[in-house]
């Protein structure tokens, strides 16, 4: 925000509320038409913020407007950005803005000595030019070039794909609640299960959607997209999409099966949209930005891991610190690889579910208990058993792991679930988890090369059937004929 209009939305603390209310809201369009200023004393150091609902609650109290001043109704405790930030950062302040004040789009950006330098409306965070302010760690800055470099014309139509994901361990830790007070580390890998979408702009102000797994077919004009409250639509709200599209969904799994699906269609969407106005991709750009339409926007419970895993493919360890969310891409060697491909085992289990009911609930639970060191050893511990080739202590910790995540949350988990993997566990397997939110998904076994088929026979009892998906080593794929 330049200057000027910074100057129109800050007042000092000595201004009488009598005149302050004269001149309160006639901004608002500097911050997202929401009545919203910032008080600072002679010296430039903020002391408190005020929205149209801090002025709503002074007045209710019925007390003498003339001579009081703004400091008293100004709000001390609130939340504000670092003159220095990431991305990642920024969405979790605007989270947790939304989480305590409905109706407040706008945070004050403060220096060390908590003077004010700026303003950032929530509405501008999605823009290209407040991107480019926020540069991510060198390791996170992984660009996806166009592959056809000799054709420089901006096609509008591509095909993308993007893969789920397999959490060792780590998942369900992974909230901003948590990450934002005390590290986490996660130890995932890409399948190639697949979500692949089509994209086609179109001439007109037409959105068709056809999610095919599903028969799901909706069309409406993009004026009215306010009014439609699906993922896909979300997604397109988030960015600001203004423009006719065609978008056809399919995928390699049923929506809600535990492997991250929905996430995917997030980062396939929005990756797909850049790629088509773009030459390259930041793909740490695009897991921050499919994180806040599906989890912001949409209002889908979870944690942040399904995105950077699926931008970015292959074996990743996942630094949730408190300022930022790095990758490190893991160097497995290719026959530890193939002995996990060949002792793995999937099975689907019950009905499709809306994980966020279940993470609700595990969000709450984290109120109650947020720190959990234990995860923390595990995590570390398994990354240097997967890279060391030491599998039978690794199978060891994915178990432990599984069973703190259903300690925390008893609703992802039933006596059901417990049989199975009881049973599983008597019949030869070394280890097994059940995947996502729980109660329902994608059931994970790794088991000796001569105990797969008893294992197979017998979740014929459970009428479970196993499913073959292995490792995927690559992220998101574009092409641009279909």
């Amino acid at each position: 925000m330049i200057k000027d209009n910074l100057k129109k939305i800050t007042y000092l603390n000595n201004t009488t509320f009598e005149n302050f209310i004269k001149s309160f809201g006639t901004y608002s369009h500097l911050t997202n038409n929401k009545p919203f200023c910032i008080v600072v004393n002679k010296k430039g150091k903020c002391l408190g913020t005020i929205t149209d609902g801090d002025v709503r609650r002074y007045l209710s109290l019925g007390l003498k407007t003339t001579s009081d001043t703004i400091e008293r109704i100004a709000k001390k405790r609130f939340i504000f950005l670092k003159k220095t930030r990431s991305l990642n950062q920024t969405f979790r302040k605007f989270e947790g803005l939304f989480s305590l004040s409905k109706g407040i789009f706008s945070l004050p950006v403060l220096s060390k000595n908590r003077k004010l330098i700026d303003i950032v409306n929530y509405n501008d965070i999605v823009c290209d030019n407040y991107i480019k302010k926020i540069i991510p760690n060198k390791k996170n800055r992984q660009i996806v070039e166009t592959r056809n470099k000799k054709n420089n014309n901006r096609k509008n139509r591509i095909l993308i794909s993007v893969p789920t994901r397999l959490s060792f361990v780590g998942g369900g830790y992974d909230f901003t609640d948590y990450i934002s007070k005390f590290d986490n580390f996660i130890l995932s890998v890409a399948l190639d299960y697949r979500v692949y979408i089509k994209l086609k702009i179109r001439n007109d102000n037409n959105v068709f959607i056809d999610i095919v797994n599903s028969s799901k077919k909706k069309n409406y004009s993009i004026k009215n997209i306010n009014k439609e409250n699906d993922l896909v639509s979300s997604v397109l709200k988030s960015i600001k999409f203004n423009r006719g599209i065609e978008i056809t969904i399919y995928s390699d799994f049923s929506i809600g099966s535990g492997l991250g699906g929905s996430s995917s269609v997030a980062v396939g969407i929005i990756a797909g949209i850049k790629k088509i106005f773009s030459k390259n991709i930041n793909v740490y750009e695009i897991a921050n930005l499919a994180y806040n339409a599906e989890r912001i926007v949409f209002g889908n419970k979870g944690g942040w891991q399904d995105f950077f895993t699926s931008c970015y493919g292959g074996f990743n360890w996942l630094k949730m610190l408190s300022s930022d969310i790095e990758v490190e891409h893991l160097k497995i060697k290719k026959e530890y690889i193939e002995k996990l491909n060949s002792e793995i085992i999937f099975f689907k289990y019950g009905q499709s579910r809306v994980s966020g009911k279940i993470q609700s609930h595990l969000l709450k639970n984290f109120k109650k208990e947020l720190i959990n060191n234990k995860i923390q050893k595990i995590s570390l511990a398994m990354k240097k058993c997967l890279l060391n080739g030491n599998f039978s202590l690794f199978y060891k910790f994915l178990n432990k792991a599984w069973f703190d995540k259903v300690k925390k949350n008893p609703k992802s988990a039933n006596s059901r679930i417990f049989n199975i993997y009881n049973e599983a566990i008597k019949k030869g397997a070394y280890a097994g988890k059940l995947l996502g939110a729980g109660r329902s998904g994608y059931f994970v076994f790794f088991a000796p090369l001569e105990k797969k088929i008893k294992l197979i026979n017998h979740m014929k009892k459970y009428s479970m059937k196993p499913e073959k998906i292995n490792f995927s080593e690559e992220g998101i794929k574009f092409s641009n004929y279909y």
